[in-house]
């Protein structure tokens, strides 16, 4: 199991991972979507990104997630 920092409880919860399946720091850098958090400049993972990652461990439900997250995608390539 990757190395992980878990900040708060669940449901609002941030876990900070140290690397993830399927994705080098490099690509996933590349990709980042920057959203404003309270004036704060938060750097995220990409949808697409996070779909590879999902796929990449095989777990039953990270497999349903990203079907759904695929799903979504989709979805906001109309918007564009």
């Amino acid at each position: 199991m990757p190395q992980r920092y878990l900040i708060g409880i669940p449901p609002v919860r941030i876990d900070i991972l140290m690397s993830v399946s399927g994705l080098n720091f490099d690509e996933a850098w590349a990709n980042r979507i920057a959203i404003d958090f309270d004036g704060v400049s938060v750097n995220l993972i990409s949808k697409k990104d996070l779909i590879i990652t999902k796929l990449a461990t095989g777990r039953p439900q990270d497999l349903i997630e990203a079907q759904l997250l695929s799903t979504t995608l989709k979805d906001d390539s109309r918007e564009n």
